[in-house]
């Protein structure tokens, strides 16, 4: 039985924790790290305008 959970751990595990630590990581570099750089700082500009058009009903 250990073996089994071994191989699991190895192949499934292991791999979907690195990817989660990924993307985790570069979410927080997306909106903390990089929040007020070029390509995301046009888009909340825009973002922005198209909120500022709505109508409150």
């Amino acid at each position: 039985m250990s073996d089994v959970v071994i191989r699991v751990t190895r192949r499934v595990l292991l791999p979907l924790a690195l990817l989660f630590a990924l993307m985790v990581g570069l979410g927080l570099l997306v909106t903390r790290v990089l929040a007020r750089t070029w390509p995301f700082t046009v888009e909340d500009t825009v973002n922005r305008e198209l909120a500022g058009d709505r109508t409150p009903g």
